[in-house]
């Protein structure tokens, strides 16, 4: 299995730590084999404490169920359900 930190940032610089948000980016990117751009125009909505819980919820589903489940589990968690835009049917419940 390939490790997310192979695969390259376009225009970085030399010595340039990459951000959280980006790490996140290029293991969703990885996993379902878009483009970083495009899964970052998705998840643009997000912030980064609930892309990691997305991250959590994918490697449970992908260890319990397989890759393509959790695929799909991660696009139509991104998809905007009764009204939903924001992001707030991913929040716990208090």
């Amino acid at each position: 299995m390939e490790r997310i930190n192979s695969i390259p940032f376009k225009n970085t610089k030399e010595g340039r730590a990459p951000s959280e948000r980006g790490e996140l980016l290029r293991f969703f990117a990885l996993k379902s084999e878009w483009s970083i751009p495009r899964i970052a125009k998705k998840v643009s909505h997000l912030s980064v404490q609930d892309l990691y819980y997305m991250k959590s919820a994918f490697e449970d589903r992908e260890r319990r169920n397989g890759k393509i489940t959790a695929i799909k589990w991660f696009f139509w968690s991104l998809k905007p359900q009764d009204g939903l835009s924001t992001g707030d049917h991913l929040q716990p419940k208090s």
